[in-house]
């Protein structure tokens, strides 16, 4: 809702992570298994430069979710290679 009201641009990088989460667990919403991974990675960049090992010890997120986030990442980095024709 936050984001179709004022645009992707103004959303926190917690906030971004946990719409790709969707979900978090029963005691523990989204953006709570957003902020803790951010906590631990600190940046998209340094999530990027991980591999599945990194991910276990997150309540909540698995190996479906862990691949959203990965491909996600991929997607941006493949973004920032493109030229601008």
């Amino acid at each position: 809702e936050k984001l179709f009201k004022l645009g992707e641009h103004r959303l926190s990088n917690t906030e971004l992570l946990a719409i790709l989460l969707r979900t978090g667990t029963r005691n523990h919403s989204a953006l709570d298994l957003a902020r803790q991974i951010l906590a631990k990675f600190k940046t998209f960049r340094n999530m990027s430069h991980t591999d599945a090992r990194d991910w276990k010890g997150f309540k909540g997120l698995g190996p479906a979710k862990t691949a959203q986030i990965k491909a996600a990442l991929e997607i941006a980095r493949r973004f920032n290679e493109e030229k601008i024709a």
